[in-house]
């Protein structure tokens, strides 16, 4: 007997070829879009926290009048001797505009040349092309590079000190395209050559990062900070981790938002089309009833018949999404995301599969658009099988 059925059943989508083959074809853009976006959003995601996670734990900077200022090295060395405390570091960084380019800025980061770790980050920021950076050299992101170019900049770029002036610096080399999405627009030069070109008197900081290992002395540490300083601000990873997280929320909820919306006018749509195909079919099934076939056969059928096509079309579109995101870097729709500009974000987009979330689309997706097909099968199949062969 099930030999029999699913030969029929066989039969049946071959009968329907075409018909199915149209609202396979409509289902499976729907995923691919849908699909596109959460990989795009998941993507993004699960490399912002990556790189959240090798950040310290807290940034403190000095405040006058609400705005930050200098940081001195005596405000270093005294958050230094705050137990649970087990590295300070001071930071140079801030924003740099050229008059050359009139909306766009650059990011400037200074780094100890002395630094005994500095071999190993510049080879980590590098691929490995780069270890050494000598006190008239800098690094810039692809971006940034390529933006130089076109502005005659090849091998080196003229800054503008703070205090007047020029300062000439070598392009030594490039960071790796997998730190695109957070140092997009980033010069790395040495610190001092930084303290030049943003102002900053020689031994103070823009701000102080603190590294906690412990999470239980976080809260303790953060107030112990703001009760001894009244003029500093103290940054929380956990709070920039949770702010992350609501805004990748955010746009996740806007495209499951809207495919619920369209998913809902492809199921009525689909609704309709199947009332009236069903309806020239009530012959058909009018003949299976009174060949023996139950309301519950016909149902059976029908639900496999929708299932199968339902799954083919998720499956084809699921996969179209993944080669589309992950091979081809997601054209446009990543634009969408990562932004337009005078420094668009070079990024390859990083393989993200969640097996729960994907359990979740399928459901969401397999349940309205099998009930737009049984629902009018069982309309039929409720009608004695004499009227349904008139």
């Amino acid at each position: 007997m099930a030999g029999s059925f699913f030969h029929f059943l066989l039969l049946t989508l071959y009968k329907n070829r075409f018909f199915h083959a149209t609202t396979l074809l409509m289902a499976a853009v729907l995923i691919f879009l849908l699909a596109s976006g959460l990989f795009v959003v998941g993507s993004l995601q699960k490399q912002t926290f990556l790189n959240l996670a090798q950040q310290p734990e807290f940034v403190v900077r000095k405040l006058r009048g609400g705005r930050p200022v200098a940081t001195d090295e005596q405000l270093l060395y005294a958050l230094q001797e705050i137990r649970g405390v087990t590295a300070v570091r001071g930071r140079v960084h801030g924003r740099y505009d050229d008059p050359v380019f009139e909306d766009t800025g650059f990011e400037l980061v200074g780094i100890d040349i002395f630094e005994p770790s500095l071999t190993r980050t510049l080879r980590k920021l590098t691929a490995r092309e780069f270890e050494k950076l000598s006190p008239d050299q800098m690094l810039v992101s692809p971006a940034v590079k390529e933006l130089l170019r076109q502005n005659y900049y090849e091998s080196e770029y003229l800054f503008h000190r703070y205090e007047g002036g020029t300062m000439r610096m070598e392009i030594a080399g490039v960071i790796d395209r997998d730190y695109a999405l957070q140092a997009n627009d980033v010069m790395l030069l040495p610190m001092e050559k930084a303290r030049e070109v943003l102002g900053l008197p020689y031994g103070t900081f823009t701000d102080i990062a603190l590294e906690v290992p412990n999470e239980l002395e976080l809260d303790t540490i953060k107030q112990t900070i703001l009760s001894r300083y009244a003029n500093v601000e103290v940054i929380d990873k956990r709070k920039m981790a949770a702010r992350y997280q609501t805004m990748y929320d955010m746009k996740s909820g806007v495209f499951l938002s809207l495919f619920t919306v369209v998913l809902l006018g492809f199921v009525l749509i689909l609704y309709f089309k199947y009332s009236h195909v069903l309806s020239s079919a009530k012959r058909e099934i009018g003949i299976l009833r009174s060949l023996g076939w139950s309301i519950n056969d016909l149902l059976r059928l029908k639900g496999f018949e929708t299932l199968c096509v339902g799954s083919v079309a998720f499956m084809g579109g699921f996969i179209a999404a993944f080669i589309y995101v992950y091979g081809a870097d997601a054209p446009l729709l990543g634009r969408i995301f990562l932004g337009y500009g005078e420094l668009p974000v070079d990024y390859d987009f990083k393989p993200f599969f969640d097996p729960g979330l994907f359990a979740q689309l399928y459901l969401l997706f397999i349940i309205p658009f099998s009930a737009a097909v049984i629902v009018p099968v069982w309309r039929l199949c409720i009608i004695g099988a004499k009227e349904a062969m008139k």
